[in-house]
């Protein structure tokens, strides 16, 4: 096969294996706040500039501003999504599925620049196009900033290797600004450049190497204003958590060679820690057997690079998407490998005859069995309903999935179903966050006070900080017409949240200003 036939096989593949997910609603997992809640900002393209003076889940109007993350082209992809569709979410889906198959002919592209011979390159891309680890970065919405991430990075580390400056330093700015780990993919192009190919830089890259360093330093001026006031990140505490969250490396390296138990929320199980046991043994044979030294280490730096910076949270699942560019450096090492013979020096352009027939037809058949995985794996970023029964069958954070499953449920009016969920999140973990509370809410619909009272305490006393459950412990106060305790509480809602509307509409006040 021609050369542009293999690129077009590498678009179609992804394309026609995720066109379905085109079809598939918000699932209430970060996208509703981000496009479908957050109109007003997004379906004006002239707020483009604004996006990066400002957090990433910013909404417009909502006094509530979570400063968390700066992904300001991240903003802008959903801006243009928004400009064409507003909140539709198939048009957010299609430019996901589009921005995936656009990676993996950037790998298939990247993987030939490097060296690794056509068909080995296309045998990787299309691996990682079907990869059923990558379903959660493609089928929801709110994963698009790896998609674009690893796509303006395999841009750069492309445009790094022919020596072509300014298309370099221009895709790694739109990664870093997509994703705040995309400033690695510099370290990537350094890595192979003096590890793999063991050549010094040349001219051009100094110079790309000089405006990168600029546009990191510029990138962390704008990120330090926008998400001022969030607490530093740089800690003994982040120390702490990270290795707390170690484990999570191990689970993502687990799912990308045995793609089973896969979960929208997942936490870190032992049978994780087992099989990541049998999977490293299997990637240790596979790089004794096919990976010089140096390409085994820069698998292992591109991996790890990319997965440490998401240990750094406490209490957060271990999300599939994030292993999304990590399986990019995997897939690409093993096609450069193809390329030559263990212990071989390595200049870029070696070969080894055609593989046969038989390797041929397993990976072919790899690659199928990976493709029906992904297919059936799809079906649960359908709905939100479907999303969060998904999550809820995970150990560690099923409770909490059990609460959303409740609040859907209780906005379709299906006040059993809902009451079930709570009482389940509650029998999971008596402590999971808002469970009390919103069983309150229920019981108070189903004409039972009493009960509900006594789960509106049990929240405040687990859970203090939960604006909603002193709110509601005001209103019970009020029906009772103990108006001195419900402004007590009214009161303590708002020492909790300085945001909470309700609390202040109750009291007869004046809620802050959202630019306070």
């Amino acid at each position: 096969m021609s050369r542009p036939v293999l690129f077009l096989l590498a678009a179609a593949v992804p394309l026609l294996l995720y066109a379905r997910t085109v079809t598939f609603d918000f699932v209430r997992a970060d996208d509703l706040d981000l496009i479908a809640g957050n109109q007003a900002f997004l379906s004006d393209v002239a707020n483009v500039p604004r996006a990066f003076a400002r957090s990433y889940f910013e909404v417009e109007g909502d006094l509530v501003q979570q400063k968390t993350y700066y992904r300001p082209v991240a903003i802008a992809s959903f801006m243009l999504d928004a400009a064409r569709a507003g909140a539709d979410p198939s048009a957010y889906h299609l430019t996901n599925v589009v921005l995936h198959a656009a990676v993996t002919c950037l790998l298939l592209l990247l993987a030939t620049a490097w060296g690794a011979p056509l068909l080995a390159s296309l045998a990787a891309a299309l691996v990682f196009a079907v990869h059923p680890v990558n379903v959660q970065a493609v089928a929801w919405i709110a994963g698009r900033n790896d998609l674009l991430m690893a796509a303006f990075g395999l841009i750069s580390l492309a445009a790094w290797t022919k020596g072509m400056t300014a298309a370099h330093c221009t895709a790694f700015a739109l990664a870093v600004f997509s994703k705040e780990t995309g400033f690695l993919f510099l370290a990537l192009a350094l890595l192979h450049q003096r590890l793999v190919l063991r050549a010094p830089l040349a001219r051009t890259q100094k110079a790309a190497l000089g405006v990168d360093v600029a546009i990191v330093v510029a990138w962390a001026v704008l990120r330090s204003r926008a998400l001022a006031g969030m607490p530093s990140e740089l800690s003994w505490d982040t120390v702490r958590v990270m290795g707390a969250n170690a484990p999570q490396v191990l689970a993502h390296v687990r799912k990308i060679v045995i793609p089973a138990w896969l979960n929208v929320a997942p936490g870190v199980q032992d049978r994780d820690l087992l099989l990541a046991a049998v999977a490293l043994i299997a990637l240790g044979i596979a790089a004794s057997r096919y990976l010089t030294s140096a390409l085994s280490a820069f698998a292992a730096a591109w991996v790890l690079l990319f997965l440490l910076p998401t240990l750094t949270v406490a209490g957060m699942p271990a999300y599939e998407h994030r292993a999304y560019v990590p399986l990019i450096g995997l897939v690409l090492v093993f096609a450069l490998a193809s390329a030559r013979r263990k212990g071989a020096a390595y200049d870029g352009a070696a070969r080894v005859p055609r593989a046969g027939r038989a390797l041929a037809a397993g990976v072919a058949i790899v690659i199928a069995m990976l493709a029906t995985l992904t297919w059936m794996r799809q079906d649960v970023f359908r709905s939100p309903a479907t999303y969060w029964s998904d999550a809820a069958r995970d150990p560690v954070f099923g409770p909490l999935a059990n609460v959303n499953l409740g609040q859907l449920y209780e906005a379709d009016g299906r006040l059993a179903d809902a009451r079930r969920e709570y009482l389940r999140a509650l029998e999971r973990d008596a402590s999971t966050p808002k469970a009390h509370n919103n069983l309150g809410v229920v019981l108070m619909k189903l004409n039972q006070p009493e009960l509900a009272l006594k789960h509106f305490e049990d929240e405040v006393a687990r859970h203090p900080w939960n604006a909603d459950a002193w709110f509601n412990l005001g209103l019970f106060e009020e029906m009772r017409g103990n108006d001195a305790g419900a402004r007590r509480h009214y009161e303590r809602a708002i020492a909790e949240n300085r945001a909470f509307r309700p609390a202040y509409e109750k009291l007869g006040l004046p809620p802050p200003s959202s630019r306070n």
